[in-house]
């Protein structure tokens, strides 16, 4: 590629504004440029490395037999409101209506409409497993898009989903496909590391993260990150002394000091995995309420970014305080949850529903107030995802060794074993040998493209910009020629290498106009040429060029006739 011919928008560090280090080096080497908050265009530098990702996942997917198709970007919402993602999802799952009324939604992932082409498609155990994947766009509506792709309102996925006749048949091609994913990450030199997690909202028992280590660079505790994190710690039990129980019509307190809270409700014979934590925040202050109720287990902790998402709650989230919670709420006399059935509406989160008969207490300041008189069933307004991931309830779950989750990692990668959720939902059957009919099996395994990439740059990069591997690099070779309209020489040599290098497939980008050399080695080295290939008339006298490595940045002289041979050593070596 000509450089007079090519959209080459590099810019300097100054000329961004952006806290991440990714976001700063995609918007300067011109990879990206930001349209709106959440929203980018792909410039022709990023679409080569985006591509060049694409083409190694598709390589290694199509290794184990998966099948590539595409579905459709646009979903009717009923699907969401047959699987019972439509309410969970919330304000997230971008909607909207056509020109007859039908309400649809932008695919933030594809569960429910994969599930409906499947049920119809199979009908019979020797059509199973089958294993599909895509590479497209999902959208979503995110609250707060920030350090550029990596959360943003747009972005490039990787999903892949599989079918079974079986838990074995399933738990096999799970098995296959973390290997398959730890041979793409590796192949781009992207360190690393797998840990149990959550299913969360998409369902099912078993799932895997695949994690990046940003620690380098990336800061997730910004100015916003660190009122959430006041708030978390407002929310979850830590700093309780005292725990108040209402027997009969007294209240007892309990004072912790180096007891555990599981000691003292077992000597009040309750069930600590029955208890359940009331929250009480303030509300949209567009809603009809003023305040609205957060239930979830004791020992769970507060997801703040997901309970921002929620209509009816206000943002940023503020919680009650103790002088307004007396206004509203008998806490003090642990009678408290009848007037927040009657007048609050209450978002839970889902895990709350495993617990037939919760006990519900409140926390605030150092004491924790436990309500026995509440018997009732509590109707919730809506039931979510509100939880932190938490690594104790993991490996207390499947007994795997849990690798402790930093703030400062990205996760790449999400892999679940769904089971029967949306083949029960929507209908998706199967005849096994003995003519029964039985639900399918399903998992569904996820890549964020995007996030990758920025992962990658967030290792690999120098102060003069990124180092990209090879295999992603968006050229393979630059060739910068010092006074190109002062010297025929230079510009017929540098001209007659390009054509040659171009003819033995290699990838280069050609500086055919009048630039200073400054300014082409700062651009070649900002957007990350691996091989550098520098031509000037005092060394074209000797029939030799400069090379330049971007890797260390080591220079040596070459031949001029050996420069193809040359090149092509390098790239094995990488």
């Amino acid at each position: 590629m000509r450089i007079s011919q090519y959209l080459s928008s590099t810019l300097t560090d100054h000329q961004v504004n952006s806290k991440s280090l990714s976001d700063r080096l995609m918007i300067r080497s011109g990879m990206v440029r930001k349209l709106s908050s959440g929203i980018y265009y792909w410039l022709p530098t990023g679409i080569k490395v985006v591509e060049k990702l694409k083409n190694i996942i598709r390589e290694e997917m199509n290794l184990i037999g998966s099948i590539e198709f595409s579905s459709p970007l646009i979903q009717p919402i009923h699907l969401w409101k047959k699987s019972g993602r439509l309410v969970q999802y919330g304000d997230e799952l971008i909607r909207f209506k056509d020109r007859k009324n039908r309400t649809f939604a932008l695919s933030p992932t594809n569960e429910e409409s994969i599930t409906y082409l499947i049920k119809d498609e199979i009908k019979s155990y020797n059509q199973l497993p089958i294993n599909l994947y895509q590479i497209q766009t999902k959208f979503r509506d995110e609250l707060r898009p920030q350090f550029g792709i990596i959360r943003s309102k747009e972005f490039i996925m990787k999903d892949a989903y599989s079918f079974h006749a079986n838990a074995k048949s399933l738990q096999k091609t799970y098995n296959k496909m973390i290997k398959t994913y730890e041979k793409i990450f590796d192949r781009v030199k992207l360190k690393y590391k797998i840990i149990l997690a959550e299913n969360g909202l998409i369902g099912g028992d078993i799932s895997h993260e695949f994690r990046s280590d940003m620690k380098r660079n990336l800061k997730f505790n910004g100015d916003v990150d660190q009122d959430h994190i006041k708030i978390e710690r407002q929310f979850n039990m830590d700093g309780i002394d005292t725990i108040a129980i209402k027997k009969e019509s007294e209240i007892e307190y309990f004072k912790m000091k180096y007891k555990k809270i599981s000691e003292i409700l077992n000597k009040n014979d309750l069930v600590l995995r029955k208890m359940v934590k009331l929250i009480v925040v303030k509300a949209d202050p567009n809603s009809d309420h003023k305040f609205i109720a957060i239930l979830m287990r004791l020992k769970d902790v507060l997801n703040v970014r997901e309970v921002e998402k929620q209509s009816l709650v206000s943002k940023p989230l503020r919680f009650m305080k103790k002088k307004e919670l007396l206004k509203i709420l008998n806490f003090n006399q642990c009678d408290f949850m009848n007037t927040i059935c009657k007048s609050i509406p209450i978002i839970a989160d889902y895990r709350i529903n495993r617990i037939c008969f919760p006990i519900i207490g409140i926390k605030v300041d150092e004491c924790y107030y436990i309500d026995l008189n509440f018997k009732k069933k509590v109707s919730y307004h809506k039931i979510c995802d509100l939880v932190e991931f938490q690594e104790e309830y993991l490996f207390q779950s499947y007994g795997e060794k849990i690798e402790v989750r930093e703030g400062n990692e990205l996760e790449l990668g999400h892999l679940f074993q769904i089971g029967e959720k949306y083949s029960r939902s929507i209908g998706a059957y199967f005849q096994d040998k003995q003519g029964e009919r039985k639900l399918i099996k399903m998992g569904c395994y996820g890549i964020g493209v995007g996030r990758m990439i920025s992962a990658i740059i967030e290792q690999n990069h120098d102060d003069n910009g990124i180092v990209w591997p090879e295999v992603l690099a968006p050229f393979q070779a630059a060739i910068l020629p010092i006074n190109i309209n002062k010297s025929n020489t230079v510009r017929n040599v540098s001209n007659d290498l390009y054509h040659t290098l171009k003819k033995n497939r290699f990838e280069v980008i050609f500086y055919d106009k009048e630039m200073s050399f400054g300014k082409m080695l700062k651009d070649v080295e900002l957007i990350g040429v691996p091989h550098i290939f520098i031509i000037n008339h005092v060394n074209l006298r000797l029939k030799r060029i400069t090379y330049r490595s971007r890797m260390n940045q080591l220079e040596e002289y070459i031949d001029l006739n050996d420069v193809v041979t040359f090149l092509k050593q390098r790239s094995l070596k990488n």
